[in-house]
């Protein structure tokens, strides 16, 4: 069973409420997957003092080895960016493993992150957008 919601947090919709009357539009947009599946990703953003960090994170309930891609793409006020980070891993079972973090300006930024994480069993895939569509 695979759950897929898309979330705007309040300061953002009051944000954008506030942007509307300027006609300015944007959005911050997480999709967040809740699976019973026993590997699966996420993608964690924190952000503090201007700066935002993306996090690709994986969840297993037994131990696996394989290959990871994080892909992050971000445009903005300072410029564009294009990193990809990327290697073998394992990891132990009950274990949150960081696959891929990196830390970019938030000012007036758009950014869009995709882990894939790939094993001999099956390839796995999760994705997020932050802010105006890149």
């Amino acid at each position: 069973m695979l759950l897929t919601y898309k979330l705007v947090s309040a300061a953002t919709a009051a944000l954008m409420l506030g942007m509307g009357a300027a006609n300015i539009s944007g959005d911050i947009t997480q999709e967040i997957t809740v699976s019973n599946e026993p590997v699966y990703c996420e993608i964690l953003t924190t952000t503090s003092r201007g700066m935002t960090t993306l996090e690709g994170v994986l969840h297993t309930d037994k131990e696996i080895s394989g290959t990871y891609t994080f892909k992050v793409k971000s445009a903005g006020n300072g410029g564009n960016s294009n990193i990809r980070q990327g290697g073998e891993f394992h990891a132990e079972p009950d274990e949150a493993v960081t696959l891929g973090k990196v830390m970019l300006s938030s000012k007036g930024t758009s950014f869009d992150a995709t882990l894939k994480i790939s094993t001999n069993a099956k390839t796995i895939r999760c994705s997020q957008h932050i802010g105006v569509t890149i």
